[in-house]
């Protein structure tokens, strides 16, 4: 073996381009530029406030579990100069993460899994927590689901991807020989919405029918027939499947 010491204890590792990322223990993030593996170059730190436990590299951010702070989230964009940590604590203590598309999930020991958005890494979300009886201390990612190392109970899995909460806020506002509708995006359960669903009865509370879809969160109906009196719902759907209803509106 080739060996680069670092000043403490190296507990996990990630590869990404020329660039060897270690979990280091209490001396934080350690990089180390691996171009030629023949002759790694001299580590540089980035430090965090804990005990840096795991790491997952994505894009120009190092994700860090951290223990008791969380997850720590370093601007790696420069290598060689690395940021400032940025943190989002969890209840938990923090040994694993895998980060995939918008969100990071954070192996948070007797926290189970937390989940937290980083579609802005500068500025991460709350984390949303999944129980496990065991003690979370590892989680992987594929798919729909997380694999979660928990302790003694074994393998945890997880759907992490829901179908969408259901348009709320509806507005709706007669025009000429049209009828136009509005809605808050919902919350989309972490599976992107593909359309929305508009439904349309003429009895309130009573059946309606799929008049059409919409990939916007607005729609004008053209079919109305004056002087008809019409009842709307809307739905939302993913890749997992569609909301409930929303409050009906006329």
């Amino acid at each position: 073996p080739i060996y680069e010491d670092t000043i403490d204890w190296a507990q996990d590792v990630f590869v990404s381009g020329d660039y060897a990322y270690l979990a280091n223990g209490p001396s934080g993030l350690a990089i180390i530029n691996i171009s030629d593996p023949t002759n790694p170059g001299t580590p540089v730190y980035g430090d965090t406030n804990r005990y840096a436990y795991n790491v997952f590299v994505s894009g120009n951010y190092a994700y860090v579990a951290d223990l008791e702070e969380g997850l720590a989230i370093i601007d790696i964009s420069d290598p060689t100069n690395p940021g400032t940590p940025i943190y989002r604590n969890t209840t938990g203590e923090a040994y694993g993460v895998y980060v995939n598309g918008d969100y990071a999930y954070v192996a948070d020991g007797p926290s189970g899994l937390a989940i937290i958005d980083i579609s802005d890494p500068t500025n991460p979300g709350t984390p949303i927590y999944e129980d496990t009886i065991g003690g979370a201390n590892g989680v992987y990612v594929n798919g729909d689901y997380a694999y979660v190392a928990d302790g003694l109970s074994g393998l945890a899995i997880i759907q992490i991807r829901n179908s969408p909460e259901p348009p709320t806020n509806i507005l709706i506002q007669d025009g000429i020989e049209h009828i136009y509708l509005n809605w808050d995006i919902p919350n989309d359960n972490r599976a992107p919405i593909t359309h929305y669903n508009i439904y349309r009865g003429e009895t309130e509370n009573g059946s309606k029918i799929l008049i059409d879809t919409s990939i916007i969160s607005e729609y004008n109906d053209t079919t109305a027939i004056v002087n008809t009196m019409y009842y709307y719902v809307v739905s939302a759907v993913n890749s997992i499947g569609e909301s409930e209803n929303s409050t009906e509106v006329s």
